[in-house]
Formats: structure tokens, sequence, C-alpha cells
């Protein structure tokens, strides 16, 4: 059976659901409650199925958690820089307060 065969078997599912109730849903890394996913910490290569490994080897992840756990490229949208939304800010500012005062 492949990996993703038996992340669709009912014993899967039930560890998974143990995993995330452990954690109170929570991403181990993030604390989001969003696009929960559990994540192996480390794989034996003994034969053992997804659902045989311990507590102990399993975390809760979110999507993008989990990605970037596997050296992949999260989904989630770029995030501006406080200072970037500053910038923003009193730019926003600056132009109401140069059309304010062409009115008058």
């Amino acid at each position: 059976m492949t990996y993703e065969e038996q992340l669709e078997q009912p014993e899967w599912k039930e560890k998974r659901q143990r995993v995330i109730d452990y954690y109170w849903g929570y991403c181990f890394q993030c604390g989001t409650s969003k696009n929960i996913q559990v994540h192996h910490r480390y794989y034996i290569n003994d034969g053992r199925m997804a659902w045989e490994y311990p507590m102990s080897a399993l975390i809760p992840l979110c999507r993008d958690c989990h990605a970037l756990e596997h050296n992949k490229v999260p989904e989630r949208q770029p995030v501006k820089t406080i200072r970037e939304a500053m910038y923003e800010f009193i730019e926003f500012l600056r132009k109401s307060w140069t059309d304010a005062k062409k009115v008058h």
C-alpha cells in the first residue's frame, strides 16, 4: 500500500484526529486552527503504516507550516512588513492632507 493510500485508510483518519485533538486543534508552529494537517516528525523504514507511529512522532501543522517543513512554498499570500504598512499609511495621510488643502 502506498503512503497516499495509507492516508485514506480509516485507521489513519482516526489517528490523525487523535493527534489534532491532543493539541486542541492548533498548529504546533504558528498556532492557527485553520487547514490543520498531521506531520510525521520522522519515518522508520520497518514497514509500519502511517497510523502505527507513536503520538510523539506526530504533530499538527497548518497547510502552510507543513509545506515549509517539507521545504515547499506555502500557499499563503505575502504579508506586508510593519514598515511597508506604515509607509503606505503615511503616504495615504500625506495625500489626504494635500488633497484637503487643494479644496480650501
